[in-house]
């Protein structure tokens, strides 16, 4: 399944409560849904999530919860991979807290 990658508030475009547009689509790929629904299922309103799992037809909430908490992993990966510095010591601390 096509997945946009970076699914976040800064990329969904709003106008009068509904969805308009989504931006940013350089880091589409074939990948799992629920990696992308991470934001709209785990860190909106309840009313969001509802209408996503709607949408969907299945509530993908635990398998995004699963991404969500591997997610510094692949951020420490994505900092070396980039030279971002910055990134990879967030990251790791982020997993230090577990």
């Amino acid at each position: 399944m096509l997945v946009h990658g970076d699914l976040r508030a800064e990329h969904v475009l709003v106008d009068g409560g509904r969805i308009t547009g989504v931006l940013d689509w350089s880091d589409a790929r074939a990948g799992d849904p629920a990696k992308d629904l991470i934001w709209p299922l785990l860190e909106t309103s309840p009313d969001v999530a509802a209408a996503v799992t709607a949408a969907y037809g299945a509530d993908l909430s635990e398998r995004a919860s699963d991404w969500r908490a591997v997610a510094p992993c692949y951020a420490v990966v994505h900092g070396l991979d980039t030279g971002d510095d910055a990134l990879v010591t967030a990251s790791l601390e982020q997993l230090a807290a577990w």
